[in-house]
Order: C-alpha cells, then structure tokens, then sequence
C-alpha cells in the first residue's frame, strides 16, 4: 500500500490561471462596457444638471420679474395716494389763500374810503389759517412725484409759510392796526401764491371746483382808487 501523498496546491492553481488565461478576453468586453456605461450615465447626470439648473435659473428670473412688477405697481399706486391727498389739501389752502385776499382787499377798500385797517393780530390769525398735515407727513415722498410736480408742491408749501410768516411780523402787538404797506405786501404774496398754484393744480388730479378757483385767483387784484 503506497503512503498518502500531500496536496499538491500547485496544480489546481496552474489550472485557474490557465481558465483566466483562456477567457480573459470576456473580462476586456466587460470592463468596456461597465466603463462606457458609466460614462454615459455621467453624461446623462450633467445633462440633467444642466436642465434642472436652466429651469431654476428661469423660474428665479421669472420671480424677480414679477417682484419687480408687483413693486412698480405697489408705487403706482403710492403715487397716485400721494397725489390725491396733496392735491385736497392744496385746494384747501388755496381756497383759503383766495378768502384770505378778498377779506384783506375788503379793508384796504374801506381804509380808502377813511376806515381802519384790522389789528395785527387779527391779520395773524387770518393768514394762519392753514395748517397742512399731509405736505410735512409725506415730506420725505415729495420727490417720488418727479418732476416738475415735486417742485411745485414744495414751492406752493413754501409760499404758504411766507404768508403766514409776514401775517406774524407785527403781531407782538396785537392791538395795533396793520399799515396799507404791509396789507399791500400781504396781498402781494396772497396773489402770486395762488398764480403760482395754478399750474400745479394742472397737474393734480381734476377736481370739479378748478374752474371756480381758477376765476377767483383771475379775478385777483386790488381795485385801484
């Protein structure tokens, strides 16, 4: 009986290298494909990428088109609030302007015929009339209007200020009867604000009561002797 031989791991091994030998060329095929389709499926990733991104980036441009939109819109109508609430006050104190002439024309008449002029502090309180809200409110949103409204607002608002300043001047005294020269320079600065007035009520918002004022102020004039 022969002795039991060791196992020889060297000859199933030479047959393994041999059956990788013989069919390596199937792994080749193999590693092409694996390696093609991954290049493919990379491609196809960044393709997508690049859609997806297109529609992000054309929905973001789409939003910030309509936030634009809906801003301008929203200052539209800011604007046109604006111009309404400025153009009722304005009228207001035009018309106030326009009553406050006629009564001082009405003294300097009847100073001529050997009448007193009123006292100062009666004058003071007549051209103090108006007290504006919405102009010092929305002070900080006068030059939204463009121009050459904002310029006329903010000029009609100044002038309305002298007159009430030149009304206050001699009013420490408020007994003493006002002079024909400061009536006169009332008058003066009555007439030219509510000339001036004119055009910017042009470019308010109509109102019905325009074309009363506007003979009012046309009318404007102190009648000479």
């Amino acid at each position: 009986m022969l002795p039991p031989t060791a196992w020889d791991f060297a000859t199933p091994w030479h047959h393994f290298t041999s059956w990788l030998a013989a069919r390596g060329h199937h792994f080749t095929r193999w590693d092409h494909f694996t390696t093609w389709l991954n290049r493919w499926q990379t491609l196809a990733a960044g393709a997508l990428g690049i859609i997806a991104g297109s529609f992000a980036l054309m929905a973001a441009w789409w939003n910030a088109g309509r936030a634009e939109e809906i801003s301008r819109r929203e200052a539209a109508r800011e604007n046109e609030t604006l111009q309404r609430s400025l153009a009722v006050e304005i009228r207001r104190s035009v018309r106030l302007l326009c009553e406050t002439h006629q009564v001082l024309t009405d003294f300097m008449a009847a100073f001529e015929r050997g009448g007193r002029l009123p006292h100062a502090g009666n004058v003071a309180k007549l051209t103090s009339r108006m007290h504006p809200t919405v102009y010092p409110a929305t002070a900080d949103r006068i030059g939204r209007l463009g121009h050459p409204l904002a310029e006329g607002v903010v000029t009609f608002y100044a002038n309305v200020k002298d007159i009430q300043f030149a009304g206050d001047i001699g009013a420490t005294i408020t007994t003493r009867h006002v002079s024909p020269e400061e009536v006169d320079g009332l008058l003066s600065l009555l007439e030219g604000t509510c000339r001036d007035a004119l055009p910017l009520l042009a470019q308010l918002p109509p109102d019905d009561g325009d074309a009363d004022l506007r003979l009012k102020i046309g009318a404007m004039g102190r009648p000479s002797n």
